[in-house]
């Protein structure tokens, strides 16, 4: 298949791909207000601005933390889905598809972030989101994507452990990686 990995990045965490850790960015400015986003078409007719996708398995943790991390540091836009969200979201029953009725770790991670991820709901990756989407950031488990997804050449691969059946502190080194990452990518977006 055609998707890249990201080499290098986070070998000295568990569960984490390989390549060195560490290297945190300073915290980037947050992006506010409802003006223009960096990329929109105006007067010197730029092309509009590249949408990430985020995808992992259910769209509970990983992809909902990338999301949210993406949206507040950058004039980009940015979503979230999982491959198996309905799946899940069929087996477990859960009262809604949001977060907080899901018993997500990502909300008090985000929380903590300055976010609050409880009302977003789980969606169900779909061939029009890659579509649609600039870039496409994976973080699932590769059995699980669809073809679609694998002959893409839009999939950069992160290779994070799923945070399913962790609590927050369990979580909290993988979302930090997550953080990280978004930093980087931010940075290379411009």
């Amino acid at each position: 298949y055609r998707a890249r990995r990201d080499p290098g990045k986070g070998a000295d965490l568990p569960g984490v791909g390989s390549g060195k850790a560490g290297c945190i960015h300073p915290q980037l400015p947050q992006r506010r207000g409802n003006g223009p986003r960096h990329g929109d078409a105006g007067a010197g007719g730029v092309a509009p601005a590249m949408k990430v996708l985020f995808v992992c398995n259910a769209n509970m943790g990983r992809s909902q933390v990338a999301e949210a991390l993406f949206n507040q540091l950058s004039n980009e836009p940015a979503t979230s889905a999982g491959t198996r969200a309905d799946e899940i979201v069929e087996r477990t029953k859960p009262s809604s598809r949001r977060l907080k009725d899901g018993g997500s770790s990502a909300i008090s991670y985000m929380s903590e972030q300055g976010a609050d991820i409880s009302e977003k709901t789980r969606d169900q990756l779909t061939l029009e989101m890659v579509q649609e989407a600039g870039k496409v950031i994976v973080i699932a488990d590769e059995d699980t994507w669809p073809d679609y997804l694998r002959n893409s050449d839009k999939v950069v691969v992160w290779t994070i452990q799923d945070t399913r059946g962790m609590g927050p502190d369990s979580a909290r080194p993988l979302y930090d990686e997550i953080k990280r990452r978004v930093q980087e990518l931010v940075t290379e977006a411009g």
